[in-house]
């Protein structure tokens, strides 16, 4: 097991990347503490890693809030002594509009997740990741920060927030916690349904049959990812983030 004694605190657990991240990480030894804005979708999941025999508990969290994330925190030390790992994957998506439709309040709440939420659970979990002397914080930035679309500037500009806030914070943190960005590209999540309207499995064939490796990514291929940059094999690694898209950053066709 790879996470054996560690413990994992997961935002967005409710569904897609972050249930699967909440139950590989349990699978691979963590206690996490699943939080999530929707309590009933954390509690499920939490009762999928109880019937496979892990350990995690549900918490309700709007990241956005510094007390809900301040209580998350404290959940997380009162239950199991120890925050080990902040996986923090809850975020606020966009679909493509053209910038006249697009009211303040849109990329208010865009930022107060994406960015802000962020910054929260990183700075209330560090006093915490920091006295294991091998903590690990991993953020979710987006292949829009490097190829933004049209119509989506209040996104991507979020997520290309988050890569340059995860190398202060690699360098802020240093030794004794490490901080690493994932990047994912479509990911074939209940989310996809926000960023395009009407999303169904003839567009995702066609995103699909438009990148190198010929696939839509899953959320266990971002749940996977984390898992390496979380256990020791990635304790070289910090400051760094990591496309996780099939090759779609690179995709230009072969003629």
């Amino acid at each position: 097991m790879l996470l054996k004694g560690k413990v994992a605190v997961i935002t967005g657990a409710a569904s897609g990347m972050g249930r699967a991240s909440t139950l590989l990480f349990a699978k691979e030894g963590a206690s996490v503490v699943a939080a999530d804005l929707n309590l009933a979708g954390a509690e499920e999941t939490v009762k999928t890693v109880k019937d496979n025999k892990g350990t995690a508990i549900a918490v309700k969290a709007d990241i956005s809030s510094e007390e809900d994330v301040k209580a998350m925190v404290k959940a997380a030390v009162d239950t199991y002594g120890r925050i080990d790992i902040l996986f923090c994957i809850a975020g606020f998506p966009e679909a493509a509009q053209k910038i006249g439709e697009i009211p303040l309040s849109q990329g208010q709440k865009i930022f107060s997740v994406n960015v802000l939420g962020t910054w929260l659970c990183c700075k209330y979990a560090y006093p915490e990741l920091k006295k294991t002397g091998n903590g690990v914080i991993l953020t979710i930035g987006s292949g829009a920060a490097l190829r933004p679309r049209g119509g989506t500037a209040l996104y991507s500009a979020s997520k290309g927030a988050i890569v340059t806030m995860t190398r202060a914070l690699a360098n802020e943190f240093a030794p004794e916690v490490r901080v690493n960005c994932i990047m994912p590209g479509a990911t074939d999540t209940p989310m996809m349904n926000q960023f395009i309207p009407g999303f169904n499995d003839t567009i995702k064939k066609a995103v699909a049959d438009s990148v190198p490796l010929k696939k839509f990514a899953q959320p266990e291929d971002i749940a996977e990812m984390g898992l390496y940059l979380s256990s020791d094999k990635g304790r070289a690694i910090t400051g760094v983030e990591y496309l996780v898209d099939n090759g779609l950053s690179i995709s230009r066709g072969k003629e």
